[in-house]
């Protein structure tokens, strides 16, 4: 028997919540621009452009979003 998968917070996207989180963090907090993201996701094995991340963080920060986090940095969570 195996658990229901829960939704992503972007529907549509493989990005999970932690990820989100990751990236925003390294973006936003560690000032970091998304090409050194890119470089040290590619250093890890994972292939994820910057358009994609670009997107996400535009996606997450959109008051009109359908992201189920939309909302974390107006409370304060991030």
């Amino acid at each position: 028997m195996r658990a229901p998968q829960p939704e992503p917070p972007i529907p549509g996207s493989f990005a999970t919540p932690s990820l989100l989180a990751w990236i925003v963090n390294g973006k936003y907090v560690m000032s970091l621009p998304l090409y050194r993201i890119e470089t040290d996701l590619k250093a890890c094995g994972a292939t994820i452009s910057r358009q994609d991340m670009a997107n996400w963080m535009m996606n997450v920060h959109a008051p009109d979003s359908t992201c189920k986090c939309n909302g974390w940095f107006r409370v304060g969570l991030f």
